[in-house]
């Protein structure tokens, strides 16, 4: 009866109260990081890694979210050697079973934890692991990089038309680390990148390290928009011009200039049997579709008429 308590009891505790134990089984992660304070679903398919996941639901739910190393192909099988030494301790929250009979867990990452060594590899992984001491130095310039990270996060965000929920949930963290943490995730760095800020465990070193990369993802995404601004102004133009075209040639129709000017026709015959170079034929051409947009008693006309026919003599 007392055990059934003690049991109990671990099941109300918040995760985030737990001790480390010494041992923990290990889950592979492929193409991402899980940071402490993170908390969403995870799809696993793995036959050894639903075991697992059966194993610890019985327990104290907790477990090791360990990131496999990136590498040009897939091996037919994860080695210990293929998990770097550095993870996360990860509580599941619920389990759901579905009908692929694949397993969907919500997980929650609590803290940091090195890989000591690993005591098994069949059916999943087991390892020694020990907690890893993060360094929580407080001051103006780490209040000021962490104001930073809110503040250019929210530019980015709406730059690239995030959910509102994202900010909000940026707004919900208080924990420095868990801020940090946050906005690298939403970057969209290499597996490395976010496993080096994984292994960071310095503040300051770590804030300023998310705010080089925050700011590099802002600027990729100002060109951004100021590339697809221009371009839509550059297609405004054209359709305007387009526009204006189409009415100076009912304009013209109205006015019963449309039945061509001989003069034009007289110059792209001259233009036919002249043997031009391939540039002064190109230029000739611009010169001679210019000249049949503009108004014979323009001044315009007489200039551009005698360069044609220098170009043409």
């Amino acid at each position: 009866m007392a055990e059934e308590k003690k049991d109990q009891g671990k099941k109300n505790m918040d995760p985030h109260d737990m001790e480390i134990p010494p041992e923990l089984p290990v889950l592979p992660l492929q193409g991402f990081v899980f940071f402490p304070g993170m908390g969403f679903p995870l799809q696993v398919k793995n036959e050894s890694a639903k075991k697992l996941i059966d194993d610890i639901l019985l327990g104290d739910r907790l477990l090791a979210l360990v990131t496999h190393r990136p590498m040009e192909e897939k091996p037919p099988e994860i080695k210990a050697e293929h998990l770097y030494s550095m993870g996360v301790m990860g509580y599941i929250h619920k389990l759901v079973k579905n009908e692929d009979h694949s397993y969907q867990i919500l997980t929650t990452g609590i803290r940091t934890v090195k890989i000591e060594e690993y005591n098994q590899t069949r059916p999943y992984f087991k390892a020694a692991v020990s907690g890893v001491v993060r360094s929580r130095e407080s001051g103006k310039d780490i209040e000021a990089h962490i104001l930073s990270l809110r503040t250019q996060f929210k530019k980015l965000a709406e730059l690239t038309r995030m959910p509102q929920e994202i900010s909000m949930t940026l707004d919900s963290l208080s924990d420095p680390f868990y801020v940090s943490y946050f906005v690298a995730s939403m970057l969209n760095l290499s597996v490395e990148k976010e496993q080096g800020l994984l292994e960071t465990l310095d503040l300051r070193e770590l804030v300023k390290k998310v705010g080089g990369s925050l700011n590099e993802s802002l600027e990729t995404a100002e060109m951004s928009e100021q590339i697809q601004k221009s371009a839509k102004e550059d297609m405004s133009k054209k359709q305007r011009e387009f526009y204006l075209r189409q009415q100076l040639e009912a304009i013209r129709k109205e006015l019963g200039e449309d039945e061509g000017n001989p003069e034009i026709a007289e110059l792209r015959k001259k233009l036919a049997e002249t043997d031009l170079t391939e540039e002064a034929e190109r230029t000739a051409e611009k010169e001679l579709k210019r000249l049949e947009r503009i108004q014979p008693s323009s001044p315009e006309y007489t200039v551009c008429r005698n360069y044609l026919d220098w170009i043409l003599e």
